[in-house]
């Protein structure tokens, strides 16, 4: 479902709740980590300094702001 315009966003706010979408998006990337990388959570490698694993942890980071961020503003827009 895009989250483009106004319509779309009237529609999902309707069907389905932000904290609804952002759990889905927790469940299937944490399913996804627990199939393609079982250790990710005992190794924690994000946490060492200077290495790429953090660079990409903090890129990840970066972009799941974003999306919250842009989930947000649509619905505000709606909002007001």
């Amino acid at each position: 479902m895009s989250l483009c315009n106004k319509d779309s966003v009237k529609n999902y706010k309707e069907e389905i709740t932000i904290n609804d979408l952002l759990q889905k998006r927790h469940d299937d990337l944490f399913a996804w980590l627990s199939e393609y990388a079982p250790d990710c959570v005992a190794e924690q490698r994000h946490l060492d300094k200077g290495t790429s694993e953090q660079v990409y942890w903090h890129y990840g980071y970066l972009l799941a702001i974003k999306d919250v961020l842009a989930i947000f503003n649509n619905v505000n827009k709606i909002q007001h």
